[in-house]
C-alpha cells in the first residue's frame, strides 16, 4: 500500500509524485519562458531610420573597412567594387561627395517628380552647398537664399579638387536605384551649365541585387567612373 501512495497516475503511466513534481515544474518554466518572449515580440519598438534637415535621410551605418573592396567574379568579369565605397562607408544610395570632404545623403529629385517640393530644388540646393564648400563664384552668383544648403556634412577626410581647381564631385549611385537615376539627369545638366568648375565622377555602388551584375557591365560601358 506504501508504494502505491508514493505513485501517481500521469497520462496512463504510473510515476512516482517526486517525478511528478519535477515534470510539472518543467512545464511552468515551458509556459513562463513563451510567456515572457511572447511579451518581449509584442513591446518591440520597430527602428525607423532618421532623417536630415531637408527630408534626406541620413548616412547609414559605416561598414567594416575594406568591405566592398575586394575582386569579385560577376557576370564572368573579375569586378572590384571601388574602393571609394568602402572608404566613405556608402551602404544606400543615392550620396554625394564634394571635394573628398563633404557627403550629402540623399536626393530631393523624387520628391520633385511627385510635386513633394518645388521645381529645381535639387539643382538649386547642390549649387548653395557648392558655393558654400568651394567659394567658387560660378556657383555663389547663382546662389539662391530661399533654398537651403544645410544637407551636406562634412568628413573627416582631406580636402581635394578636380582639374583646373574644379569641385570634384563623386556621386555613390546603384544601377537599380530610381532615386539615384532621378538624380542623374539633374547631375548631368549641372556639370553642363558649369563645364569649367565640376568634375563629376559616378561611383557604381552595388545595393540591390541585380547591381552586382549591371556594375561591371555600366562601368564597361561608360555609364560609371569607378
Amino acid at each position: 500500500m506504501a508504494k502505491e501512495e508514493d505513485e501517481s497516475l500521469i497520462a496512463g503511466f504510473r510515476v512516482s509524485k517526486n517525478t511528478a513534481l519535477i515534470l510539472a515544474l518543467v512545464i511552468l518554466v515551458v509556459i513562463l519562458l513563451a510567456a515572457f518572449l511572447a511579451f518581449r515580440m509584442m513591446t518591440a519598438q520597430p527602428q525607423t531610420p532618421p532623417v536630415n534637415v531637408g527630408g534626406l535621410p541620413t548616412p547609414a551605418p559605416s561598414l567594416p573597412p575594406g568591405t566592398n573592396a575586394t575582386p569579385v567574379s560577376y557576370g564572368g568579369a573579375n569586378y572590384s567594387v571601388s574602393p571609394l565605397v568602402s572608404e566613405y562607408s556608402v551602404s544606400s544610395t543615392p550620396q554625394l561627395v564634394i571635394n573628398c570632404n563633404n557627403i550629402r545623403v540623399g536626393t530631393f529629385a523624387s520628391k520633385e517628380q511627385s510635386g513633394e517640393v518645388p521645381p529645381g530644388t535639387e539643382r538649386q540646393d547642390l549649387i548653395n552647398s557648392l558655393c558654400s564648400i568651394t567659394g567658387r563664384q560660378a556657383f555663389c552668383a547663382k546662389r539662391a537664399e530661399a533654398y537651403a544648403a544645410g544637407t551636406v556634412l562634412p568628413v573627416n577626410k582631406p580636402a581635394c579638387q578636380g582639374a583646373n581647381g574644379k569641385a570634384r564631385l563623386y556621386a555613390f549611385q546603384s544601377p537599380s536605384c530610381g532615386k539615384s537615376s532621378d538624380q542623374r539627369t539633374i547631375l548631368d545638366e549641372l556639370a553642363a551649365e558649369f563645364p569649367g568648375d565640376i568634375e563629376l565622377i559616378y561611383v557604381c555602388t552595388p545595393v540591390f541585387a541585380n547591381d552586382d551584375v549591371l556594375c561591371p557591365r555600366e562601368l564597361a560601358s561608360g555609364q560609371y567612373g569607378e
